[in-house]
Order: C-alpha cells, then structure tokens, then sequence
C-alpha cells in the first residue's frame, strides 16, 4: 500500500447473534469474551476503512455480552495500537449513537466527549469521536415519529432568523392521502409505509429519504397554498435536514456537477459554503436546545441531539485538520459513515443462508471466505498476480506454531489438575468410557501400521475376553459383533482425560478454561502431563513407537468428544430455559 492509503477511520458496530456454542477446529465458539461462562448475544466488530481509497476489511472481532462502556474501551485500544503497529494510522473512530458507544467515547475524552483527543500512539497527531451521519439521519426521523401529539410536531427556532417555528408529519400525511388514489404526484417518493413504519422499517435509510426530499418539500409547499394551511414550518425543517443530509453524504468529486447542486460538491476549503452551512446547523442546535423542551413535546431527545450537535461540530474541525494538517486536496464527507460495516454484516447473513440470527461460528467461517474471496483478486504493480497457493504458503512460513494459550492461566489450570485422585466417577460414566475408548480404538487401528501397537490398544478377539465386569455390560449389549473392545492401556488414557476434563469445566475452573485460544490444545496439554504424572504412558514398542505417542494420537480424538458433547450439553441447558419461559407466559396469559 501506498503512504497516503493508509490513513484510515476505524469503524465499530455490532452484529445480534443466536446465543448458542459451537465446537470445531479445536476451540469452542460462541462463549462471551466479557463473560465466558455464557453464550455471546453479539460480535463486536472493528473495520478500517481507508480515507484515500477503496481500501477496506475487518480488524478485529470480539463476541460478547451485555457490552460496557469499559469493557468497549478496552477492546477498542488495543486494536487501534494492533493497527498501527502494522503501519495503519488511525485518526477518527465511528459508530452509531448507542449510549454504550458514547460513553465508551467519553470515556477515552476523560469524562467529557469532546471532538478529538491526542493519539494514544502519536503525541503530533489527532484521534477524532464522531457518530454516524446515516444513523442520525433515521434518529431524526423516528424522534419525529415519537412526538406525543396527534399531529407529531416538532417547535424549532427558524435557521436565519430565530422564529419559533413548527413541522408537522401530520402535514406530509394529509398530502399522501391527497395523493396516494392518483396516478401520477408530486410527491411519489411518500408512501404508507415512509410514513408509517413498523419498528423494522424504521431501520431502511431509504424509508428515511422519501420524507427528506426535494419533491417532498415542492409538494408540501403546493398542497399548503392549494388548501390554505401554513406548512412553512414543514417545509423548512425538511429543508435544513435535507440539505445537512446532502453535505454529510459526498461520495464522489463530481456528483455535484452532474447533479448540479453545489450541496454536493466535496469540501475543498475551510471557508467553503457547505462548512458555513454545518457551522450553522450546530447554532440551530444549540438555539434548539435552548428551548429546554419536554421529552416528546416538540424536540428531539437527548442522545439524538447530543449526537446530532457533537457530529456536525467535529465534522468542522475534522475538515481543518485534513486540509490543514494532512495536506488533502479535498474531503469526501460520505467517507465517514459505517456503511461498508454494515453491509458486511449482510455478506455474514446472506453466506450464512439468509438467516438474520447467524452464529459466531458461522461469522467467522464467513469472514475466512471473504478474505479468500479477496486473495482472489489481488494483483501488484510491482509483484504481478499474486496467487492464493503462494499467499498460503508465504503466510505458513511465518506462522508462529507454538501454542496459542495464555501461560498464566495454564499454569493455574496445572495446578487445579493436582486434585485429580480426588474426582470420582459414576458406574454409567465408567460403562460411557468404556464404549469411547472402543471407538477411538477402532480409529486409531486405520492409522497405525503395527499390530503390536494396535495389540496394545484393543482385543483381537472378543470370545477371549471375560465381559462379566460391570464396566463393560454397556458395551456387551450393544455389540453386534463389530465393536472395538479397549484394553487396560487405552481405558486408562481415555479415564484420566475425562477426569481432567471434569476439572476444568467444574465451576472453578470453567472460567479460566474458556477464556484460553484453543480449548483443544490447552486439554491435550493437561491430559499429557497428567498422564506422564502417572506412569501410564511409560515404555516403547519394538517399532520405535512411544506409548506416550501412541497416548497422544488418542487424545485428538478424546478431546474432540468431551468439548463437542460439552457445548451440546450447554446448548441443552438454553433450549430448557426457553421453554420453562414460554410455559410461564403461556400460564400467565391464559
């Protein structure tokens, strides 16, 4: 990448997900970061969108649940310094207005969100808070919506002069119902559904911009003189967001000329009209607020005007830094929105079979198939095509292949791990084991040449072989004849494992169990040493084969097992829960 592409803004939203787990590839998915003993309700998603070209991907995700200001800042910190070790120079973070959100921005301000911060990275640069301009729009919108009068009017001072002035939504529904029998209207973008949205409705930014239009406000103009009723009002504050929205929304260095509206001609100086024009807005803002309205009585709420007003004044100093400091030769405002996030969010669900609730399992087998998707397409000036296979094989080579745990908590797992003389097993558990290590058995006999080893793993015959012993009456009833019976050796290895199992996933341990980066390799770890504690894994085959080698090719298959019927055991536990919720609601409205 070149110098000037890797300027980037930093993006933060998050992704509902299904609360359920998922084992596969050796670590257990779906567990909340924040709190690991319960299922993720969503992923918190970081992406880097760079300011100078179409440069774009996703940094960092992080399932959580019940997500906090804190806990949001110390997640967002250390991406940001992850970006720009890898030279990324990250000056502006966006997001939507969630209380969480913002509060995680003031936070970062010291208290007091405020529109820019020194860089946690760089003392000469700057790090800019601002909240996305297309989410402000549809906030706009719904609080319009939310008005507790009949007729939904907003009392707002005029932009120029100060009048009291007032918009009424009742207006732009009168005019739909003028219009919507006809044929041809003056306001075609009005329909039932812009003006009465469901609650998912009020989430389509499309909805939003069939009431903030010109046409809209050309209609409303003429259905007011035709009927003689006094829609100035209306019409002005129609015109003050539109023509914000249009400022907020450049995305190309043209538009305005092809579209001839100067309104959307990207910013090329600090005194330039459209800067004016958000200068403005911010005292209408402040104006506004000085009303010191009631809730739902003609003003916008709280957060929405909060963030409305910090925005289009960050957008002000946001501007004068980038032609000042960075030396641009313009600025594209449209830049600094979350859409690209939020259409990625869409590629998860639609690669997932369309489903709305995807898993994070699913979200991080989508995102693998995008960024391969993306190697695709890659091709240098300087290098030529670059293919996958080279891409993949460059990339292994650097591949740290050490285990991915945190010490510390292995260490502490080790310990816990002492106590294993004193777990107990129940005669069911013992007949269970005894089936398991049959199967693994009869896994490892398809990958192991010797007979001596596969003599030390499993019976060659079963007639041979006393099946009086309780542990294996299980075993006995359902062998039709092709089942695989263990000897001492391998019912001992797979016994110690569920025993280490059932420690770290007892109520001391399961925390810090879950919080490692492979449950897999973590669980083979402990089981070894545990093993190698007992003496079970002591000697050698005539082939050169260690039964410690032999004890670890048992233990892929052993560990797959317990995680595997463990998240399936938790995921028991939250269908249970809904259903104990549903009969009491049903109890309740009977």
């Amino acid at each position: 990448m070149k110098d000037y592409e890797k300027h980037v803004i930093l993006l933060l939203d998050e992704i509902y997900v299904e609360p359920k787990e998922s084992y596969k590839g050796g670590c257990i998915t779906g567990k909340a970061s924040n709190s690991p003993l319960e299922e993720a309700t969503t992923v918190q998603t970081f992406m880097i969108s760079s300011i100078f070209s179409p440069n774009k991907d996703v940094a960092a995700m992080v399932p959580v649940k019940n997500l906090t200001a804190a806990y949001l800042k110390d997640c967002t910190l250390p991406v940001i310094k992850m970006l720009e070790s890898v030279g990324y120079l990250v000056f502006c973070l966006i997001s939507d207005n969630n209380r969480v959100n913002r509060n995680m921005f003031s936070e970062m301000c010291g208290g007091t969100l405020m529109p820019y911060v020194q860089h946690p990275c760089s003392k000469d640069r700057k790090l800019f808070f601002l909240f996305d301009s297309v989410h402000l729009l549809k906030c706009v919108r719904n609080n319009w919506l939310g008005q507790c009068d009949a007729e939904s009017t907003f009392t707002f001072p005029d932009i120029n002069d100060g009048t009291i002035c007032k918009a009424s939504l009742y207006h732009l529904r009168e005019l739909y119902k003028a219009e919507k029998d006809s044929i041809v209207r003056m306001a075609p973008g009005l329909s039932y559904k812009a003006l009465y949205p469901s609650n998912v409705e009020r989430q389509n930014v499309k909805l939003v911009l069939k009431v903030f239009d010109e046409k809209t406000v050309a209609a409303v103009n003429h259905y007011g003189l035709q009927n003689q009723v006094d829609v100035s009002g209306t019409s002005k504050f129609i015109t003050i967001i539109l023509r914000l929205w249009k400022v907020l929304n450049v995305k190309s260095t043209d538009k305005g000329r092809r579209k001839r509206d100067s309104d959307l001609d990207p910013i090329r100086s600090i005194v330039d009209e459209n800067v004016q024009y958000l200068r403005d807005v911010h005292s209408w803002l402040v104006a506004w607020e000085g009303l010191k309205q009631k809730s739902r009585q003609g003003c916008l709420s709280n957060e929405t005007l909060f963030a409305l007003k910090h925005t289009v004044g960050t957008f002000v100093e946001l501007v004068s830094y980038l032609l000042t400091d960075m030396k641009v030769h313009y600025v594209l405002t449209g830049k600094f929105q979350t859409d690209c996030l939020e259409f990625r969010f869409s590629q998860y669900r639609q690669l997932s079979g369309a489903n709305f609730h995807v898993s994070v399992q699913e979200i991080k087998e989508s995102e693998k198939k995008l960024k391969i998707v993306s190697i695709l397409h890659v091709v240098s000036a300087s290098r030529g095509d670059i293919t996958v296979k080279d891409f993949i094989v460059q990339a292994a080579d650097n591949v740290d292949n050490t285990t991915d745990v945190k010490d510390g908590i292995v260490q502490e797992l080790l310990s816990s791990c002492q106590a294993c003389d004193e777990v107990e097993i129940s005669e069911s558990e013992s007949q269970s084991l005894v089936f398991i290590a049959g199967y693994v058995g009869f896994k490892l006999g398809q990958k192991i040449v010797c007979e001596l080893c596969k003599h030390e793993l499993v019976y060659d015959n079963t007639l041979k072989f006393d099946v009086s012993s309780s542990d294996f009456s299980y075993l006995s009833e359902i062998d039709r004849g092709g089942l695989k019976w263990p000897k001492d050796f391998l019912l001992e290895i797979v016994t110690q494992s569920f025993i280490v199992f059932k420690i770290v996933v007892s109520k001391e341990c399961e925390t810090k169990f879950l919080a490692v980066g492979s449950q897999k390799k973590v669980l083979n770890l402990l089981i070894t040493e545990q093993l190698r504690k007992s003496g079970a894994v002591d000697g050698e085959c005539t082939c050169g084969t260690t039964m410690l080698s032999l004890a670890q090719m048992s233990l892929s298959y052993v560990a797959n097992i317990f995680l595997n019927n463990y998240c399936k055991k938790e995921a028991d536990k939250i269908t249970v829960g809904k259903q104990k919720a549903k009969r009491k609601l049903k109890t309740l409205t009977h």
